[in-house]
């Protein structure tokens, strides 16, 4: 028993360490504190000791070489036969600092189990005043639900907010926009986006001929994965105006909203992201908006999302409140909290250094991918890049697995309209990218 005790301790001692040393921003101090947790006969003396492989630059964003990435064991860099990782759509930097210690707190006091008034209430308190201040959007917390992801989130509207055989998705879209209500039996009617010169946006017509159909929902997303347009104002209202006329509900993802490239310095032409529910009152009662923070702060295994619902909903919302919170983490709750209260500057930072990598992107197709075309994107770090000019116009990301070792996301996976389009993740340290996209180069043949 005394042997157990003492392995206890030595667990909730460590565990806080841990979460600090993987987390650090700087490569050196993990590599640094990972030595001294080591036991001193480990360190074998008359060995030379290894420097670290890892040089500091002037971002913290850009401090990681391919073989460091590999060993964080990231999903993104979880490889098969791969070299290089850009499909997961999760970034290859170290979470903020204020989440980082959020979590290491929670861990230090043994806050580790299952979700509890108060952290559920800081989440949600930290969202409701992020909204406010990002996006002048005034909710109350009573109008927020907890949940364990936005895909716990859709299946739950699907199948306790909304009766609909049928649902409409604008395409290309995030693959479990399609899998999931198909799962759940439903019919699922692709709405083809158009694209002009590079530029998508919804073909409002056959959104409206779909709802004449008979299908009752919709499921937006906005910012779009995976072609990063901002939807105008302009636009979403005139989706609410179809919707509101057919009776119809929305399900609008706006995970990717934080990672907006808002017009100001260095960005001239850029958007700012709308919500959906926000342009009248008919969006705002026939819509459940679903918004999490780990996309824009990269803490994608932190279980947390929020369900923004209007007043018809609130009788279904009350009722499977406790439920849905169940689905989330203790950790994430707390990690959230922390990034809607304390992490923007670290967004800004970090914007600003995707802002540099989309156009860096340019640059580089423009260099090494003859006939492939690129629109650079109003937010996150998603490039939909169109080979269908090119060799490789039937299966671009088969071909650049095959040929270039570099993992990324077919396009038909997004739908129809992704055919001889690939998803790739930019979302990495600026010599890594021209890594990845000159590995494509290289192996890409010329017509």
């Amino acid at each position: 028993m005394l042997q157990m005790m003492r392995v206890s301790e030595c667990i909730c001692s460590t565990v806080p360490t841990l979460l600090a040393t993987f987390c650090s921003p700087c490569p050196e101090n993990r590599i640094a504190a990972l030595g001294n947790m080591l036991p001193k006969q480990t360190q074998r003396p008359g060995r030379c000791r290894r420097e670290p492989v890892l040089q500091m630059h002037d971002s913290p964003f850009a401090v990681y070489d391919i073989e460091a990435l590999r060993r964080m064991r990231r999903a993104k860099w979880a490889l098969e036969t791969e070299k290089y990782g850009a499909a997961v759509a999760e970034m290859d930097f170290s979470p903020a600092p204020p989440i980082i210690s959020a979590l290491v707190d929670a861990a230090r006091r043994g806050d580790m189990g299952y979700p509890h008034p108060q952290a559920l209430e800081s989440a949600s308190v930290s969202l409701k005043d992020w909204l406010k201040e990002r996006h002048e959007w005034t909710v109350s917390v009573s109008d927020l639900v907890t949940v364990g992801g936005l895909i716990h989130a859709l299946e739950a509207f699907l199948l306790h907010f909304v009766s609909s055989t049928s649902v409409v998705v604008p395409t290309p879209a995030y693959p479990p926009f399609l899998s999931v209500p198909r799962g759940l039996g439903l019919e699922v009617l692709e709405s083809p986006m158009l694209c002009d010169d590079g530029q998508w946006r919804l073909d409002l017509d056959d959104i409206d001929k779909a709802f004449s159909s008979g299908a009752r929902v919709l499921i937006l997303c906005n910012p779009h994965n995976p072609t990063g347009t901002v939807f105008t104002r302009e636009e979403l209202v005139a989706v609410s105006e179809i919707v509101d006329r057919h009776r119809g509900r929305v399900f609008s993802d706006e995970i990717h909203a934080p990672l907006v490239y808002a017009p100001g310095a260095g960005r001239p032409s850029g958007r700012t992201h709308v919500p959906y529910a926000s342009v009248s009152s008919a969006a705002t009662e026939h819509t459940v908006t679903g918004v999490s923070a780990t996309k824009a702060w990269n803490i994608g295994g932190m279980s947390c999302a929020h369900m923004i619902i209007s007043e018809q909903d609130r009788l279904t919302a009350n009722r499977l409140a406790a439920v849905l919170a169940h689905s989330a983490s203790t950790l994430g709750l707390w990690a959230t909290a922390a990034a809607y209260r304390e992490g923007g500057p670290w967004l800004r930072d970090v914007v600003s250094y995707l802002n540099g990598n989309r156009h860096r992107l340019a640059d580089l197709v423009d260099k090494h991918l003859p006939g492939v075309k690129y629109r650079v994107p109003d937010a996150s770090y998603l490039a939909w890049l169109d080979f269908r000019a090119t060799e490789w116009s039937d299966e671009p990301a088969r071909h650049a697995r095959s040929s270039a070792g570099v993992s990324t996301n077919e396009g038909t996976d997004y739908g129809a309209p992704g055919q001889g389009f690939l998803r790739l993740n930019f979302a990495t340290p600026a010599a890594v990218l021209e890594e990845i996209v000159g590995a494509l180069g290289h192996t890409l043949p010329f017509r």
